[in-house]
């Protein structure tokens, strides 16, 4: 037997139910044309506020600065979009700017995660206030509610609920994720994206018995890949625990239940890749 059968178990921090975009385009350069194509056509003598083309510029390219692994000239374009919007809502008070600034402040957030600012990643949530539950919200220096941001509100929300939950446990901060059930509200807490992570936080906690149960309620109530999801987070459990043989059981149903899914969607794909992965990985330990 592999000396890794020694160390202690540790759950899959990553959101296994996380959903994926079906289209991506098969390269940068293609993706960089594309942007430049659609600059000429869509964008060049239009309104600015209400062109969507503009918006997914704004929001791609730092994506693609990013991907080349150039994250300081992404956090600055970043913070040059942020200043373009507020500058536009303060010259002519359309709500609309206000909107076009949620996409790159979440995206600094998740840029600041993934370079390790911790410190920047905090600040700019403490600033934002949007999980306080006062209904409001700070955009750079722009005061939003609910009431301005419309249907945007749970856009905004939702996103910085999962960016928080992900530093939360990356930090391994599992009572923090725990504590968030006591403040933010009971819709939210309902959500795969909450339920998820707290079952994680459960788990490396070593709260079986929370977990167990909290996974058997939503394998009851789901289908398909979210049922498939929380399978995975039981197995998980189960060897944290030792119990290699209810493990293994788990697996097996799981394996079995993939086998007759149409793997139709990235989600599905990255899902089954990952229960391949562990299998694979268990067969190496013997």
């Amino acid at each position: 037997m592999n000396t890794e059968t020694c160390k202690p178990y540790k759950p899959k921090l990553k959101r296994l139910g996380e959903k994926r975009a079906l289209i991506s385009l098969s390269n940068l350069e293609d993706w960089c044309e594309e942007m430049c194509l659609a600059f000429d056509r869509d964008v060049l003598n239009q309104n600015s506020s209400s062109n969507k083309t503009l918006h997914w510029l704004f929001n791609a390219y730092p994506l693609i600065l990013a991907y080349q692994g150039k994250t300081q000239e992404s956090e600055l374009f970043l913070h040059r979009v942020i200043t373009y919007w507020s500058d536009k809502f303060l010259q002519d008070k359309n709500n609309q700017n206000l909107i076009n600034l949620i996409d790159p402040t979440i995206n600094l957030l998740r840029l600041y995660k993934l370079t390790n600012k911790h410190s920047a990643f905090l600040k700019l949530m403490g600033e934002a206030a949007i999980l306080d539950n006062t209904g409001k919200a700070k955009l750079e220096p722009i005061s939003v509610n609910k009431e301005i941001l419309g249907e945007q509100w749970n856009t905004l929300y939702v996103a910085t609920l999962d960016e928080t939950l992900k530093h939360y446990l990356l930090k391994s901060k599992y009572n923090e994720v725990l504590k968030l059930k006591e403040t933010i509200p009971q819709y939210y807490r309902e959500k795969n994206l909450y339920i998820e992570a707290e079952i994680v936080a459960l788990i490396s906690l070593e709260r079986f018995e929370n977990a167990m149960q909290l996974c058997w309620r939503q394998i009851n109530k789901s289908t398909c890949i979210k049922s498939g999801v929380y399978s995975y987070r039981l197995y998980e459990a189960f060897k944290s625990m030792g119990l290699a043989v209810k493990a293994e059981t788990v697996m097996k149903h799981l394996i079995s239940n993939m086998e007759k899914t149409p793997l139709d969607s990235l989600s599905k794909l990255n899902f089954s890749s990952c229960i391949i992965e562990e299998k694979s990985y268990l067969l190496n330990l013997y």
